[in-house]
């Protein structure tokens, strides 16, 4: 746990994106259906689809059978959720990052504390979680994941949710498990299929911040063809999350480097606008680099 609280994780973005995430102190979390990948989420859902199916068709026993045809009634007819996703990457000098963010118009590479990181998922009840792209490991994890729903969740008694209107043998099992247990089995499975991904991406090294929107927390930003719903994720003090900030490969690198310097020591005054020691030499410890690609994009 140690070696994880020393951690780095990176989140790059465009120079609008790091003004925003600098003067608010927040980071976006992009819901998500609407992430740049269209099949990320639908990938997870498949597998977990696929899992059921097969232990159906192994399932000998009728209580098996009807647990398992909840569970994919539930996933066919699911509610959307308002689950959001922040994409971080361990590595703060990649050149396909590059290519996405900081293709012509500039990118960086900011370097989050893991340690803060923690300390706010915990505090939001977030996840943090470190993206698997062997497909393997992925129908491992669903498959423990769906145990649990079989095996553990259903040792709830149908009546203490239903009272009356269930049966005591458990013939209304999913009625009950629309109520209970499928509600679980869909929001948790909103928090595993967003960690899953495709091999190819592999060299990313993704970890991803997973939050829940509550309706009035939404926010929303335009694309070029639609409304783009997200939530605000509140970082804290810049001394305790900033690690560094890595600009991008630059026709005009000095200038640049020049240019955020200048804008960290914006942040060395003090909420009644007086410059405060302490907070700079907090400022000055964040590490302005350079990328060490040799990339031309101008």
């Amino acid at each position: 746990m140690h070696l994880l609280y020393e951690f780095r994780l990176y989140h790059y973005t465009t120079k609008e994106g790091l003004l925003g995430i600098l003067n608010n102190n927040k980071i976006w979390g992009t819901h998500i259906d609407y992430l740049n990948d269209s099949t990320e989420l639908s990938h997870g859902l498949h597998l977990a689809n696929n899992e059921l199916k097969q232990r159906y068709e192994r399932a000998i026993d009728s209580k098996e059978k009807e647990k398992i045809t909840c569970l994919l009634d539930e996933l066919d007819t699911h509610r959307v959720l308002n689950i959001s996703v922040s994409c971080l990457t361990e590595e703060r000098d990649l050149l396909s990052q590059w290519r996405a963010y900081g293709s012509r118009s500039g990118g960086y590479s900011i370097g989050f504390n893991v340690s803060n990181l923690i300390k706010l998922k915990n505090l939001n009840n977030d996840d943090l979680v470190k993206v698997e792209y062997g497909l393997e490991k992925q129908k491992q994890i669903i498959s423990r994941f769906i145990d649990k729903s079989l095996i553990k969740d259903f040792n709830t008694e149908p009546t203490r949710y239903m009272g009356e209107s269930v049966k005591e043998d458990g013939t209304r099992c999913c009625n009950y498990l629309a109520l209970a247990v499928g509600g679980n089995f869909i929001k948790n499975l909103y928090s595993i299929a967003p960690c899953f991904k495709d091999p190819s991406f592999k060299e990313e090294c993704e970890w991803r911040l997973i939050s829940r929107i509550p309706q009035k927390d939404m926010s929303f930003r335009t694309s070029q063809t639609m409304l783009i719903p997200y939530k605000n994720l509140d970082l804290g003090e810049k001394s305790d999350y900033l690690a560094s900030i890595t600009i991008a490969p630059n026709l005009h690198m000095n200038l640049s480097v020049k240019a955020v310097r200048i804008l960290l020591n914006k942040f060395s005054f003090n909420k009644e606008g007086a410059f405060d020691s302490a907070i700079s030499q907090n400022i000055q410890r964040i590490k302005i680099l350079q990328s060490k690609i040799p990339y031309r994009s101008w």
